[in-house]
């Protein structure tokens, strides 16, 4: 797993007891650690994403299916990266890769992600 791919999590909703299976893109995997000399699960910190386009909030950016980059992403249809929307799951938690963001794509998610935080 690494940063730019997207990937299909287990998605935790507010009430943390509730996990629905959304696309979420990779931004960063914190490498495991030795603890007691076993490896720890790495972490990754991702996004949601949603193709739900009408519940387009102020700091999410839509990404059309007529993009020239949609293709690789591997999402179905136009969707929205949900900008205010991070959490963190262990990477063994990630379902299938489904596809990877343009390294352009890629950049304005995390500069809109650095300008939110």
């Amino acid at each position: 797993m690494k940063p730019g791919e997207i990937w299909l999590f287990p998605f935790p909703f507010t009430s943390i007891d509730v996990f629905k299976k959304r696309p979420s893109l990779v931004l960063h995997v914190e490498p495991s650690l030795l603890v007691l000399s076993k490896p720890t699960p790495e972490d990754a910190l991702l996004l949601a994403i949603s193709s739900v386009i009408a519940g387009k909030g102020p700091r999410d950016i839509a990404f059309p299916d007529t993009d020239p980059a949609f293709p690789q992403s591997g999402l179905r249809k136009s969707s929205v990266f949900k900008i205010p929307r991070l959490f963190t799951l262990q990477t063994y938690k990630g379902i299938r890769r489904l596809g990877v963001l343009s390294p352009e794509w890629f950049d304005r998610v995390r500069q809109a992600v650095r300008d939110c935080i």
